[in-house]
């Protein structure tokens, strides 16, 4: 029993370590041994900064006090009497045996835990794709075996086997990240001003939904998001729509006070002043600023035209029907663009409810005219004939042209930050130059609409034959865009965009003209403005310009379109197809279009890991 008995010098010397506690301090004597006490089959561990003795056969660890050899000796002789005669060798080998398994279970874990994470981040990209659930198991898995067995081997490709990706899993992935979004931005709104973007649509299920987009303030920026998208049942009437929102509203925390401005599309269920969604909505908050789409308006502002042109188009889309809409005669005109070298090998159809429709349709067929006259001469001679006939294609120049510079001035009025203020710009400037166009036709000037250019020159057309019927449509143009969007005689508003105008804000109350004097004479500001974007700008203003900050940010939270409604629901078309018509939309819509980024890290700490799929 001589091999039980530690001699002074196996021991290694005492040192101190110190504590806090309860903000006294203590002094904790801690030991440190050699290998000393493989002979009693035990080693030492650190548990909470407390060394402790762990045998090495069956794994228990005891308490600090049992480090005196007797101790150690009782449970060798107790608890393991077969093999107390066994040398240090043995107990050697336990031990290495003993770590090796410790080490193949963190590995087994990080695996899971791996695994864990990598289901996921898979069940994202299919969200953000918007493909099927079953995707994952029949698509991306086994692809990624495949790959993973050719680069890496066999061994490598194992490891993959395990990611759980069955269609039930993903759907329970989505559903997380999606509820993890949508908390992380509920979060956002309870301490910031919001405005709304709304709009209501039909899928192909005939289902009714309403759309909700937020802009908001975060940090030192102004973002927008996907807020909802919520299933509207009977029939869509405004008190309806307004529960809907009401509702959700108070479900999340969130109140009308905080919200300054609600954008919409024209409908008379939204718009309507005395029954519609408008009027319920500024019953409960007066002070909300209520806009129309300006991309609807100018929607609405080109649609009339003179009646030769209106033939012009019409017979245009005929056209465009009689080759696109028939099969046969659609591969049949692809062949005849390929055999004369055209740069397309088939014409758009036109679809009314496409803002951009007018314009692609019209380019593309007068890019084709030739291949489209050689394919009717012998098909539809009638229609043929009038893409003979040289005003007819002036006339389509003309349209061509004019319905491209509309788009162009449509796209500049989508996308993030875009606020009223800078929608106002670009449609003043294009009233001006509508007028610009105007006085060059009135002259015989052409530039400004290079098509028609073309065509004048194709068919040596005297322009004078149809200049004033291009005048006059000009000139009802530019009168719609005017009564669409009337001058506005009052630029209050004017110091938000260009705070440093000496006579901007000399309407504002007394405190916030003197707020504006100082700002207008900090040098530091001047340059802060130029470097930063308006939002940044004012997000970023001092606290001496509170008044200032706040009344700037309520006139720039306001949308002026509901373009990213439209994208919402082209999403929600491409998600909902007839494969997929029972799906609840919302969640998978959300990381679809959403621009926050789920806590993939945080949920998987919440999850336990487990290689079942």
């Amino acid at each position: 029993m001589d091999r039980f008995l530690l001699s002074k010098d196996s021991r290694a010397p005492k040192r101190k370590a110190e504590t806090e506690t309860d903000g006294e301090r203590k002094t904790v004597k801690l030991r440190k041994y050699d290998a000393s006490y493989l002979d009693f089959g035990f080693t030492c561990i650190v548990v909470s900064g407390e060394t402790r003795p762990q045998c090495v056969v069956c794994g228990m660890t005891l308490a600090n006090d049992s480090l005196k050899p007797t101790k150690l000796r009782r449970h060798l002789e107790t608890q393991h009497g077969s093999i107390v005669a066994k040398s240090r060798e043995f107990f050697s080998r336990k031990l290495q045996d003993m770590t090796q398994q410790k080490e193949t279970m963190k590995n087994v874990a990080s695996t899971t835990e791996n695994a864990l994470k990598a289901s996921y981040q898979m069940a994202y990209h299919i969200a953000k794709n918007k493909k099927p659930f079953t995707d994952g198991e029949r698509v991306i898995l086994p692809a990624m075996l495949d790959v993973a067995t050719t680069m890496l081997g066999e061994k490598a490709a194992e490891k993959f086997k395990i990611i759980p990706i069955s269609d039930t899993t993903v759907c329970r992935r989505i559903s997380h990240m999606s509820e993890d979004i949508h908390g992380q931005l509920i979060a956002r709104l309870k301490s910031s001003w919001f405005a709304l973007q709304l709009d209501e649509a039909t899928d192909l299920s005939k289902a009714a939904h309403l759309i909700a987009y937020v802009r908001y303030c975060y940090k030192t920026v102004i973002l927008e998001d996907f807020l909802f998208c919520k299933p509207i049942k009977g029939r869509a009437t405004a008190s309806d729509l307004f529960d809907i929102i009401n509702d959700f509203l108070g479900l999340h925390g969130l109140k009308w006070k905080n919200c300054v401005g609600i954008c919409t599309d024209g409908a008379p269920s939204m718009c309507g002043a005395r029954a519609g969604l408008k009027a319920k909505v500024l019953t409960a908050a007066p002070h909300i600023l209520w806009t129309h789409c300006m991309i609807h308006w100018e929607a609405l502002a080109v649609q009339n035209m003179d009646g030769e042109l209106q033939d012009v188009l019409n017979s245009a889309v005929k056209i465009v029907n009689f080759i696109k809409t028939h099969p046969t005669r659609a591969r049949l005109f692809a062949i005849l663009c390929a055999e004369m070298g055209a740069e397309h090998d088939g014409l758009l159809l036109h679809t009314e409810v496409r803002w951009l429709s007018r314009g692609k349709v019209l380019n593309r067929i007068f890019e084709l005219r030739n291949e489209v006259r050689q394919f009717l001469l012998d098909l539809d001679p009638c229609k043929a004939e009038q893409l003979c006939s040289p005003q007819w294609i002036v006339l389509l120049a003309y349209l061509a042209d004019i319905f491209e510079k509309l788009n162009s001035l449509n796209q500049s009025l989508q996308g993030a930050e875009i606020t009223s203020f800078i929608m106002n710009k670009k449609i003043s400037a294009f009233k001006k130059k509508l007028e610009l166009w105007r006085r060059l036709i009135e002259v015989g000037q052409f530039e400004p609409f290079p098509c028609l250019v073309d065509a004048l020159e194709e068919t040596e057309y005297n322009l004078q034959n149809v200049a004033e019927l291009i005048k006059n449509h000009l000139t009802s143009l530019s009168d719609s865009f005017h009564k669409y969007f009337p001058e506005e005689n009052n630029h209050f508003n004017d110091w938000v965009f260009q705070p440093f105008l000496a006579d901007g804000g000399i309407h504002l109350p007394i405190r916030m003209q003197e707020e504006l004097i100082d700002l207008q004479s900090d040098r530091t500001l001047q340059m802060q403005f130029s470097k930063l974007s308006l939002g940044e700008f004012w997000l970023k203003m001092p606290a001496e310009h509170s008044a200032l900050r706040e009344s700037a940010i309520k006139t720039l939270l306001p949308f002026s379109t509901s373009y990213l409604c439209e994208i919402g629901f082209s999403a929600l078309a491409v998600l909902k197809t007839k494969y997929r018509s029972r799906m609840e939309v919302e969640q998978n819509l959300r990381l679809a279009v959403a621009k926050i980024h789920p806590q993939i890290d945080r949920l998987c700490g919440e999850k336990q890991a487990h290689p079942s799929h």
